[in-house]
């Protein structure tokens, strides 16, 4: 293994700040950085007379820019070309590379490694606060692996090829995941045929308090029970696994079991797609009163079907649209405005050849997405082959 010298990113970096005062007629583009290494994002424009802070630092390409709050988790970042020019807080210093020394995206590598990450965590460990502020002088201080310049742009070119393949298949999926939901919608609900079409081919206008009930499912706390939970993702992403619920701990005197093939929604985070079905193995798990769950008539109703039917945000809105006091975001849905909203409702065997269909081209996206996590892995692997092994 080659034996490399180190320095302190003191030895490469420089604070170098261009301070702007804050123009209460101006707008400025505002940027943020991306905990664990992952750049930066925009935030958006800021009118002069609407922020709290007297001056702004503007951004210059190849600088290295740090969250003072969140560095302790990796927010740092090297500054991109098409960031040069944005605007980010007082709390955001920014640093030029000695070029006589290092290359910029070498040490934007670098400040990507969670090595690294690992440093600034250690200068806030027994500060008695998870968000106390790494300073600049505290950045300054980490140690850097330093070849040469040329070693260094070997580095470079190695680690552009692996990011950039990274990046290309993360929008790559990030595409196919958003037409993925659009086609499930698209199938469950066919906005291409119209009432006619739909009528000859058996569709019915229902309401959904026709085909699905309320679920009977309490159960009456125990203190010395625990009761394995569950919880609905927002945006129509399905439910997942949470913390077991301790009769001891809650304050709850009943919870409602669910049950495999039941349609389950979140009262209050409905108006951003909380709706769901229950899969087989969720079958027996506890939810509070906050988790309303009905029963499909298995004559008429596909609770997978309905779903992915739900899954799109202009049926989110109607239904939030159903409730009191809509001023406030999170206003809860009522089960009525579920039992009483109509809908366009195919044959039960239609519904069953849709589920079909959406599941194949979910299947084909959780394969992309396995690929895409695999992928992302070589990151850190060549991270590690660039500066854990260099000695």
């Amino acid at each position: 293994m080659t034996v490399l010298p180190r320095a302190r990113l003191g030895e490469v970096l420089r604070l170098d700040v261009d301070s702007v005062a804050v123009d209460s007629v101006e707008t400025y583009t505002t940027a943020g950085v991306r905990s664990f290494g992952r750049g930066l994002f925009l935030r958006g424009p800021v009118m002069g007379a609407e922020s709290s802070y007297k001056t702004f630092n503007r951004l210059k390409r190849d600088q290295i820019v740090m969250s003072r709050l969140f560095a302790w988790e990796g927010a740092v970042a090297l500054v991109p070309p098409d960031f040069d020019g944005v605007y980010v807080s007082t709390e955001f210093p920014t640093f030029a590379v000695d070029l006589t020394r290092a290359l910029p995206a070498y040490i934007g590598h670098f400040v990507r490694w969670p090595q690294f990450h690992e440093q600034l965590a250690g200068l806030t460990r027994g500060l008695g606060q998870r968000r106390k502020r790494v300073h600049a002088e505290q950045l300054l201080e980490c140690e850097i692996p330093l070849p040469a310049l040329h070693m260094q742009r070997d580095v470079v070119e190695r680690l552009d090829a692996v990011t950039g393949a990274v990046a290309e298949l993360s929008e790559s999926s990030r595409s196919a995941l958003k037409l993925s939901d659009a086609l499930a919608v698209s199938l469950a609900a066919r906005p291409d045929l119209d009432e006619r079409t739909k009528r000859l081919a058996g569709w019915e206008e229902v309401a959904l308090g026709s085909v699905m009930v309320p679920a009977e499912g309490k159960v009456k706390v125990a203190p010395d029970n625990v009761y394995p939970n569950l919880g609905i993702l927002s945006f129509g992403r399905g439910v997942f696994e949470k913390p077991d619920i301790e009769g001891s701990r809650t304050s709850a005197a009943v919870l409602n079991q669910v049950r495999s093939g039941q349609f389950i929604y979140s009262r209050l985070f409905a108006f951003e797609g909380a709706y769901a079905h229950v899969p087989p193995e969720f079958d027996g798990r506890f939810v509070s009163n906050e988790f309303p769950t009905f029963d499909p008539n298995p004559e008429r109703l596909d609770a997978r079907w309905l779903a992915n039917f739900m899954r799109s945000p202009s049926r989110w809105a109607e239904l939030r649209g159903s409730s009191k006091g809509l001023g406030v975001r999170r206003q809860r849905v009522p089960v009525e405005a579920i039992l009483s909203y109509r809908i366009w409702l195919p044959p039960i065997e239609t519904q069953k050849s849709m589920v079909a269909a959406i599941e194949r081209v979910e299947s084909i996206q959780a394969a992309r997405v396995d690929v895409e996590r695999r992928t992302a892995a070589l990151v850190s692997a060549e991270l590690n082959r660039a500066f854990a092994e260099i000695k």
